[in-house]
């Protein structure tokens, strides 16, 4: 039963933090505020979802704090742009690693 909770709380974050974020611009005088709660929310999950070994959903929020933080627009594109060079890096790295030839014992 609490893994069937777990499974649900982590399939529901990723799209709650993006529909927060689309109304965080009707709170008006509060916008600051609520772009700071949908940070923070999203740098806890990412930290949760490293230490459960989960680095899709680590990444995907990366993204949505990135894309919510209260940085410049050309610094925003920059960091994602180097996050997803960082991530195609390292998936080409893991698909050319080198397999050890088996030998045949004579």
């Amino acid at each position: 039963m609490l893994q069937m909770v777990a499974k649900v709380i982590k399939w529901a974050s990723l799209p709650l933090l993006l529909i927060a974020s689309v109304f965080s611009c009707l709170a008006a005088s509060y916008e600051a505020l609520a772009g700071f709660l949908i940070c923070m929310a999203a740098i806890i999950f990412v930290q949760r979802a490293v230490w459960s070994r989960e680095y899709y959903w680590a990444a995907g929020f990366a993204a949505t704090f990135v894309m919510f933080s209260p940085l410049f627009l050309v610094v925003k594109v920059f960091l994602l742009m180097g996050f997803a060079c960082t991530v195609v890096f390292m998936t080409l790295l893991a698909a050319f690693r080198t397999q050890p030839v088996p030998t045949e014992a004579p």
